[in-house]
């Protein structure tokens, strides 16, 4: 173990570690490097490290787990840090990667060492452990264990003693999802295994047609020899683990690729805007879901298939071409009104797709006013609207299915139509039967080749439209709002100045997108220390919109908004927002399929810790959930939401208050949070938010 912590970097150095296993892991891109710490970090190290390594599209991401589950995170976390900490001593260890049961750390000399798995467990769960190792170790004594079997023994008791127990201390280490997504491609070895996946299948498609070119010459000779019929058996037998192979190659690109276009769509989805949401309805939002599973399916499966079916088209072509030239052109002229068929069925299916999504939309946007429209149309019109977008729908695929199993048959049918045609001169007087049974062969495997890719030009064209839909969110992915390293640590909690000035806006103004007017124009105040702020207006006024720009969920269209005298660029919207905190109004705040406690924690860390337990449930006590609390089961582990235990509204409005209340924010704005509260929870809420706040702006009627 003293080996190991040998090779441990001072928190000191914390930057310089980041720096050095970024480097080797190659998670930096080419020309990126960390910006220089500013002096005298102390306890702000983890704000500047996260804000850092974040502008230069890395995560850093901490992640705790229990005792037993420990192996299971060091076996998979690599590229990682962890701190170690012995005799009160503390200090990063940089997991580069993992091999079996080996683990390679770079340590401070930038050399690679490499443990046991055992070894970095041991040294990362020491602290945890220390103090039950004498019992420990006279219990195993006693017992008379020694060698391997006090190993499994003593990590069984571990467990045992420790399984409630949280292990804290691992930083991950990965590529952000707005970071360059052919870089993450490149650092999962798609690229690579991709040429490997075309290398294979064109050794695959080689060896299929030396077999039976081995057949084929033995049996138009006349003569089969013992020889030529094992060397056709072992090519046939040589199929199998290639086929094996290229399936397995197949599964880890699905899966690799898949995942990394799933995190980029999903970072994407998280980066709409509250307006681009609302625009475009939850109908529309719906079928970009549907389709960016399509996108991953049809894209990947028919990309596979495609390079397979070129490749045999690449071999169909010289096969023909040794036998008769004029199939061979044949079949390259025929490739030209395939490609007619392949636009024609595209543009088809491209229809059908906005007839679907368009029904999709309008489905679910009847669907949400139906008692609306049942309370307002007679009972003859109350489905027209789906009549006719379902009418629409189905003559729209009428002509897809026609123009698909047109390009299906014909395309194939059509070739070997003609190329049969063509072979007349061939069968006229005394044919050779060797150069005919050649041209027949490659035939064929021409129609053969042709099949597999109308098949996979479907799938293709299917991910293709797909891709037009949800090709926004992929982008919107890329929009990063990184905060200045230097500046993160001027808001952090523990070294906020002491300036009574928390908020200030000048002269700011906002316009919704696509519309002239401002809703907000040249508002200018200042929200410091103890002010309790009381925002009155009319419906439509832009209170909650205001609400939304101090929260930082909108950005400016002109003016200034700042933070402690730091803009929102500087400070960086993750900072901004564990400042300012919002509770929207009703309809805009959800309660999760979770337990209590999660749908109370979600603007802290999370597993949460006993503290932190213990302050949800005082927090609740004080907005006078208490009896709730009492009711449930489980308490704050009691399951809500849409298959758990159903809230009150007022009961939803207390616990969105104290979601908000629980991160601790230096400013709490209010949007018409109390107005489903009796008089009596209207009283005690108030108190609570007056006594754990340092500066309120509460939105209301008049």
């Amino acid at each position: 173990m003293n080996a190991l912590f040998a090779q441990t970097w001072p928190w000191e150095q914390a930057p310089a570690a980041l720096d050095a296993i970024c480097r080797e892991a190659g998670l930096f891109a080419k020309g990126q490097e960390l910006p220089a710490p500013p002096a005298n970090l102390g306890e702000q190290r983890i704000y500047w490290l996260e804000e850092a390594l974040r502008q230069v599209g890395i995560e850093f991401e901490p992640v705790e787990t229990s005792f037993p589950e420990v192996r299971s995170l060091l076996v998979g976390c690599a590229p990682a840090v962890l701190n170690l900490n012995r005799n009160g001593e503390s200090g990063l260890l940089c997991v580069l990667k993992n091999k079996r049961r080996k683990v390679c750390v770079l340590g401070p000399n930038l050399q690679r060492h490499w443990f046991s798995l055992d070894q970095v467990e041991e040294a990362f769960c020491h602290p945890h452990q220390q103090q039950r190792e004498p019992l420990l170790e006279t219990l195993l004594d006693s017992a008379t264990l020694h060698g391997r079997r006090r190993a499994r023994a003593r990590r069984a008791i571990l467990k045992e003693w420790l399984g409630s127990v949280a292990v804290p201390g691992c930083w991950i280490l990965r590529p952000t999802p707005a970071a360059s997504f052919w870089h993450q491609l490149l650092r999962a070895r798609v690229p690579t295994q991709t040429l490997t996946l075309i290398a294979l299948q064109g050794v695959q498609s080689l060896v299929f047609v030396l077999s039976w070119w081995i057949i084929g010459r033995g049996a138009l000779q006349g003569e089969l020899r013992p020889g030529w019929l094992v060397a056709w058996g072992l090519a046939i037998a040589t199929l199998i683990p290639l086929q094996v192979l290229i399936a397995w190659i197949e599964a880890r690109l699905s899966v690799r690729a898949g995942g990394l276009l799933k995190r980029r769509l999903l970072q994407g989805a998280m980066n709409l805007s509250p307006d681009e949401v609302r625009h475009h309805g939850s109908g529309i939002q719906l079928s970009k879901v549907l389709e960016s599973q399509a996108v991953e399916q049809l894209a990947l499966t028919g990309g596979f298939l495609a390079i397979a079916a070129w490749i045999d088209l690449g071999l169909a072509t010289f096969v023909l071409s040794s036998a008769s030239s004029q199939h061979a052109l044949l079949l390259v002229v025929w490739l030209l009104p395939t490609l007619w068929w392949a636009q024609r069925a595209y543009r088809t299916r491209s229809r059908w797709t906005r007839s679907r999504m368009t029904m999709t939309h309008e489905l679910i946007e009847n669907m949400v006013g139906h008692r609306t429209r049942l309370a307002q149309l007679p009972a003859d019109r109350w489905h027209q609207e789906e009549d006719r977008s379902l009418e629409r729908t189905m003559r729209d695929a009428g002509h897809m299915d026609r123009a698909a199993i047109a390009f299906r048959l014909l395309v194939p049918h059509g070739f070997t139509l003609l190329a049969l045609v063509s072979m007349i001169p061939l069968l006229r007087g005394s044919p050779d039967l060797a150069q005919v049974a050649v041209t027949v062969g490659g035939i064929l495997f021409a129609v053969q080749a042709l099949s597999r890719l109308t098949s996979t030009t479907s799938q293709l064209s299917g991910a293709a439209i797909s891709w037009q839909q949800v090709a926004g969110l992929f982008r919107a992915a890329a929009r990063t709002e990184s905060a200045d390293p230097g500046a993160v640590t001027t808001v952090a909690p523990a070294t906020a100045p002491s300036t009574p000035k928390i908020l200030e806006i000048r002269e700011a103004s906002y316009r919704h997108a696509g519309r002239h007017q401002p809703v907000l124009r040249e508002i200018s105040a200042t929200v410091n220390e103890g002010d309790r702020i009381l925002l009155e207006g009319e419906s439509g006024g832009g209170k909650s919109t205001l609400a939304s720009l101090l929260v930082g969920l909108r950005p400016l269209s002109s003016g200034l908004l700042l933070l402690r005298g730091m803009d929102r660029q500087t400070v960086g919207p993750q900072n901004w927002r564990r400042r300012v905190v919002g509770v929207p109004q009703f309809h805009d705040n959800h309660v999760m399929s979770g337990t209590l406690a999660f749908n109370l924690l979600l603007g802290r860390n999370w597993p949460p810790t006993p503290q932190d337990l213990h302050e949800a449930e005082t927090v609740c006590q004080e907005l006078g959930l208490g009896p709730l609390l009492d009711r449930m089961p489980a308490r704050l582990n009691q399951w809500v939401g849409e298959t758990g235990w159903q809230l009150s509204h007022g009961e939803r409005s207390r616990l969105f208050l104290a979601r908000g209340l629980l991160q601790v924010p230096e400013v709490l704005v209010l949007d018409e949070t109390f107005a489903a509260l009796d008089p009596s929870n209207l009283v005690r809420a108030m108190q609570s938010v007056l006594d754990r706040t340092k500066a309120l702006v509460v939105i209301a009627h008049p």
